[in-house]
């Protein structure tokens, strides 16, 4: 067969690795499919399990899809395409197409990675996985437990064992989770973990309790622990999750409120004074006002500023709750406002210019920070005052 002129320098490998991409190419003009977003990347995740380019059920690992991707074509091979990788990149096009971001791809390089994927994927070891439903129920209160009544799972997005691992969700309300690449004697998933009992559990627990049974009894008989068997009759029915921290925290509140004694907060600590308070933290705020409007350069008082120096983070509070009226007013009073303390920077800068430096107001304005268009026209005659007191 004749060579093209630009197709010199390829070898023999790099020539079938074309006419294989070109089949594909035609193949895919020809059949003209349509997929949605979702659909596109539910298929790239199903090719990159099977050619074990994932760490775990949701992520992948970029680094060795990108070395494998490289090796198998050639940076020649991939330069001659326009699809050179930029190794190590978030934002290279590998990365983009495989997780299928809202966007247009272009095709041949969708026809690309397909053809790699396609050879990944039959090069690989033959792993178990999961057969096709219904599976089998795993909960021991129901009356069809052992029997397949589950006909559909959700991917978990996260696993810390790093096998794909999957939520199975009965009528009956008992949910648990199970690994999706490993398979029992009897072809079902190994159960991992219960996420939920459902109501068929929960009131066969009452049943049983009510018919006179111990908590103990009641967990041997339905193959859970006494602790479940606790917090179902306590109301809950999901078993405490590492990712669900607001079962944790109710715990924790419900915990610190029994153990909370009962004693009144008066005569735990006392009644608190709060006009003597008042009084002091009315002192300190002076005193911090006055240490503030001593720094040079000069610093605006605020109230912000006061705080930071009393060190009270209850301030703010208590001044919401009207309980420190005194301080409240004295803050009103000790706050500077904005021309007071662009006054006070002029005057600064007025008092410890340069003699070197000829003095003009265009000058006391920049050291000062005074901008012409965000200063009243009072600051802006106080400036050129100070100019012209200094040209004399």
């Amino acid at each position: 067969m004749a060579m093209r002129p630009y197709l010199t320098g390829l070898s023999s490998c790099d020539h079938a690795l074309l006419l294989n991409i070109s089949k594909l190419g035609v193949a895919l003009l020809e059949t003209r499919q349509s997929s949605t977003l979702d659909e596109q990347r539910a298929l790239f995740v199903d090719k990159l399990h099977r050619a074990s380019f994932m760490k775990n059920s949701h992520m992948v690992d970029c680094l060795k899809l990108e070395k494998q991707f490289t090796d198998f074509y050639g940076e020649r091979l991939l330069g001659f395409l326009f699809s050179t990788i930029e190794q190590g990149s978030v934002h290279n096009w590998l990365r983009e197409t495989i997780k299928v971001r809202v966007g247009s791809h272009h095709p041949l390089r969708r026809v690309l990675i397909e053809n790699f994927f396609d050879n990944c994927v039959s090069a690989a070891p033959v792993k178990l996985t999961i057969r096709s439903g219904p599976w089998l129920c795993k909960n021991p209160a129901a009356d069809h437990f052992g029997t397949p009544t589950i006909t559909s799972y959700t991917v978990l997005r996260h696993h810390k064992l790093g096998s794909r691992a999957g939520r199975f969700l009965c009528a009956c309300g008992y949910e648990f989770t199970a690994r999706l690449d490993d398979i029992d004697a009897s072809g079902q998933p190994v159960k991992m973990r219960i996420t939920r009992y459902g109501d068929v559990f929960s009131k066969k627990v009452r049943e049983l309790v009510a018919k006179g049974y111990r908590h103990t009894t009641v967990a041997k008989m339905l193959s859970v622990s006494l602790p479940i068997v606790r917090r179902i009759l306590a109301g809950f029915d999901r078993r405490r999750s590492h990712n669900g921290t607001h079962h944790l925290a109710r715990k924790m509140r419900l915990s610190k409120v029994s153990r909370t004694p009962t004693v009144t907060k008066s005569t735990r600590k006392g009644l608190v004074d709060w006009a003597a308070r008042d009084e002091k933290i009315c002192e300190q705020a002076r005193q911090a006002a006055a240490k503030i409007a001593a720094y040079e350069p000069p610093q605006r008082v605020t109230m912000a500023a006061i705080a930071n120096l009393l060190h009270n983070r209850s301030l703010y509070v208590q001044l919401r709750d009207k309980k420190l009226p005194k301080t409240a007013a004295a803050l009103t009073l000790l706050t500077e406002s904005v021309e007071s303390i662009q006054c006070r920077r002029a005057q600064w800068a007025y008092e410890h210019w340069p003699a070197e430096v000829p003095l003009a107001a265009w000058r006391l304005r920049l050291r000062a920070r005074i901008a012409l268009n965000k200063s009243s026209s009072a600051v802006i005659q106080f400036v050129e005052k100070l100019a012209k007191e200094g040209q004399r």
